[in-house]
């Protein structure tokens, strides 16, 4: 059998390509001299994505290669999450600072809570001279004046194209405040912002060559005026909830407008009204993606509504003029009545797939245009089949399902998260028939979860994270036994990342004995009685690599990440 190293080096380099950077660091550096010499021919340049990694690798880089290489890096990932906690402030324990990375283009934060970290970063950041693609990913702003600085900082970054800023939940926050002018940001994606008309203004104006603008929510007073120069704006992507007169004078202002994709909620706009808007205020419109969320009140003559709504959208203008097609569902959630209408295909991420009522559409064929395609985040209740979905990685799964579905099941290819919520009665479930169609799961979250016997016999050779904390709404402690089990359960065995409910402290020092593979543990102790004394306590008791401390969003909620 011929030996990995006797291949030569075309086919070594080829085989490069598929590792990332951290990986190739920690398998062949310093192995010989011919591998560090094709690494070295590799590497023109560094990505350094971090998530996911162990303390123990994040270590061997940061400290034997990271000093080296600085000047090459032209991605880095720093991500706070639940795999690598406090990944940050160890990152900066071994004086590294942002604007040492002197040629970086890409930087990505992720779930980073704390303000004054992320105002060090940006403010370190604004001497880069080439740094072009920012991504604040899933973190948390509550202090106005800081977030205000945070700001100040990323429009202080003189090369920057590309920013997006994903705020954890809609406080609120006014997303611009200061007289600071970007001329080269294009591109602003922003979550769980509201906006009204100053806020835009202001924003409109601190971007003068704004092109592409995302925005989540926007909200503001009935018959608000809109006086925003916004002529650079060629694509939208936005979420109204309500009033329409409103968003009659936010379009107003968009006369450039070439690509809308919008979302509403509980707003009724039919494709007459929707015709009038584009034809008098969006005349370059070339593509129209909408979904509208509709919800009824009263139960009587639903169907007579939706049809009449979809008649609407069958007018020349609409099927011949732009061959923009449509479909209305009408479905039942507990006792109230939804329907959603959206074009084809649908191109949103998220969508909740249930038993219809009511569905029908405006083309014919609809296979011409694989509707499915383009959903990632996929929520599954009261559904006796499920058709094909290629493309979903994060799939929640609400119980109790039929023997139906599960038969039903095909090829999950790009899943790597699985949640699955249930409920009294509904444990007996053939859930191995759904990892088995799932190679690339990396995480099974539990909520609800009561019968430890289920997990004892689900087999994954992929599954890395196991999450019995997030959705366990009735906080379920894990008893001595039942760690024992777990830990004894295959999916134990080679989990990384868990994140679970305990009796007592003890149960963390059985865990992290017993489970070989173990990365990183959240968790929440019974005996816990938030003072410092619990986390002193680890610290006897656990080595002195360990990083351990509480969650400041959740001081429930102990973070350790295992060297």
């Amino acid at each position: 059998m011929a030996k990995f190293e006797w291949l030569p080096n075309e086919i070594l380099l080829e085989s490069f390509k598929y590792l990332d950077d951290v990986q190739l660091f920690c398998a062949y550096y310093s192995l010989n001299f011919r591998f560090d010499t094709l690494l070295s021919i590799h590497f023109q340049s560094y990505h350094f994505d971090f998530r996911s990694i162990s303390k123990q690798k994040f270590h061997l880089i940061c400290q034997q290669h990271l000093p080296y290489i600085i000047e090459q890096v032209k991605s880095l990932y720093l991500s706070n999450d639940d795999e690598t906690p406090n990944l940050p402030e160890i990152f900066y324990s071994y004086n590294f600072t942002l604007n040492k990375f002197s040629y970086l283009q890409y930087l990505s934060i992720d779930s980073i809570h704390c303000l004054s970290t992320l105002n060090r970063i940006t403010f370190e950041c604004r001497t880069i001279p080439y740094l072009t693609h920012l991504y604040l990913i899933k973190c948390d702003f509550k202090d106005q004046t800081k977030f205000s600085s945070l700001i100040e900082n990323i429009w202080n970054l003189s090369k920057l194209i590309l920013c997006q800023i994903d705020h954890r939940f809609p406080y609120e926050l006014k997303f611009t405040n200061n007289s600071i002018i970007s001329s080269t940001i294009k591109y602003l994606f922003v979550e769980n912002f509201q906006f009204n008309s100053d806020d835009l203004r202001n924003l409109f104006q601190s971007t003068p060559s704004l092109e592409q603008f995302h925005a989540s929510i926007i909200q503001h007073n009935e018959y608000e005026q809109f006086h925003i120069n916004s002529s650079s704006i060629c694509s939208l992507n936005i979420s109204f909830r309500k009033p329409f007169d409103s968003m009659l004078n936010f379009f107003k202002n968009f006369s450039n407008l070439n690509r809308l994709t919008i979302k509403t909620h509980y707003l009724y706009l039919n494709g007459n009204e929707w015709k009038k808007i584009i034809k008098n205020y969006l005349s370059k419109l070339e593509i129209f993606q909408l979904k509208m969320d509709l919800k009824f009140s009263h139960p009587k003559h639903i169907e007579e509504q939706l049809n009449e709504l979809l008649n609407s959208f069958r007018t020349s203008f609409w099927i011949k003029e732009h061959q923009w097609f449509v479909q209305c569902d009408w479905f039942l959630l507990g006792i109230t009545n939804y329907a959603v209408l959206y074009t084809l295909p649908y191109v949103f991420q998220e969508f909740i797939l249930t038993n219809k009522q009511w569905s029908k559409s405006t083309l014919i064929d609809n296979d011409q245009y694989q509707i499915y395609d383009h959903i990632t985040n996929l929520i599954i209740m009261n559904v006796g089949t499920i058709p094909y979905f290629r493309n979903v990685q994060h799939l929640k799964i609400n119980l109790p399902l039929t023997n139906h579905f599960w038969s039903s099941i095909r090829s999950f290819d790009r899943l790597i998260s699985l949640e699955i919520i249930f409920f009294q009665g509904c444990f007996s479930i053939p859930l191995q028939i759904l990892l088995d169609q799932s190679p690339r799961l990396h995480s099974l979250c539990f909520g609800n979860f009561s019968d430890l016997e289920i997990l004892t016999k689900l087999t994954s050779k992929s599954i890395v994270r196991l999450d019995f904390l997030k959705k366990n709404t009735y906080k379920k402690y894990f008893t001595n036994t039942q760690c024992s089990l777990l830990i004894r359960s295959p999916l134990g065995y080679q989990c990384k990342n868990l994140l679970i409910y305990l009796e007592n402290r003890m149960n963390i020092i059985q865990l992290i004995k017993n489970m070989n593979n173990l990365q990183s543990i959240i968790c929440q102790c019974k005996d816990d009685k938030l003072n410092d004394e619990f986390v002193q306590w680890l610290h006897r008791h656990l080595p002195s690599t360990y990083s351990i401390s509480r969650d400041l969003n959740q001081l429930s909620n102990i973070r350790i990440w295992i060297d």
